[in-house]
């Protein structure tokens, strides 16, 4: 039944990008009409980390201004979008939720490539989470692409304080970050504290490399390469 329910997935989740790469291909090729609007160039983000950490939170969080406390996980791959408007131009981000449960990563890893920005979440009220983010850093070196830029999240720091010892203290996110060479945020969906400056950051980072239309600059330490 497992491997029938991802193979399911599996084809929702193609049919959805395969619609919404038809109706960016088609905006991008049809000639503007007057008195229109221009066509919007499109940013993609990725949210990553384990099942539980809070990556569906943050995405309703920035895209709806909402938190709902009994939102079920993510089965298989979901997005939503926003406009975003940078340096006088206007963006189309799209931030797409990936399940964090191990029987869907074979389903994600089809997504990493046409990432611009991936968030990489862990929860601060929990250590093991942290300690998997080596697993998903190495998914993503060799899945994604070489211009893809990346931000380490602490999410749920209102739940630090109640987690005690096992929890994780500000300096053990940092120095995770500062090991890969990509910025950290920590951020609570719930309090909607630092959502908004970790999305608009990574978002910042890719317009600037101008990494949406090709160029290459891997934000991940050991992992950058030159054209």
């Amino acid at each position: 039944m497992d491997q029938v329910r991802e193979e399911e997935e599996e084809k929702r989740a193609a049919v959805v990008e395969k619609q919404s790469r038809g109706s960016i291909t088609s905006t991008h090729t049809k000639p503007a009409m007057v008195g229109t609007d221009p066509p919007m160039r499109r940013v993609k983000i990725l949210m990553l980390g384990d099942s539980g950490v809070g990556k569906s939170s943050l995405i309703n969080r920035w895209t709806l201004d909402q938190f709902n406390p009994t939102l079920v996980s993510t089965v298989g791959v979901d997005f939503k979008a926003k406009k975003v408007g940078l340096d006088g131009e206007t963006y189309n981000v799209q931030v797409w939720d990936t399940a964090g449960q191990e029987h869907f990563h074979k389903i994600t890893l089809n997504y990493y490539k046409g990432a611009n920005g991936i968030m990489l979440v862990f929860d601060v009220s929990d250590k093991q989470s942290l300690d998997n983010i080596e697993y998903w850093i190495k998914n993503i070196k060799k899945h994604a692409l070489d211009s893809v830029h990346v931000a380490l999240i602490g999410n749920k720091t209102d739940l630090r304080t109640a987690a005690g010892l096992n929890g994780c203290d500000m300096n053990a996110g940092r120095n995770i970050a500062k090991k890969f060479g990509v910025p950290y945020f920590e951020t609570s969906a719930k309090e909607s504290i630092n959502v908004d400056e970790a999305y608009k950051t990574v978002l910042g980072n890719i317009v600037g490399s101008e990494s949406i239309i090709g160029t290459t600059t891997n934000t991940i330490s050991g992992t950058k390469k030159s054209t």
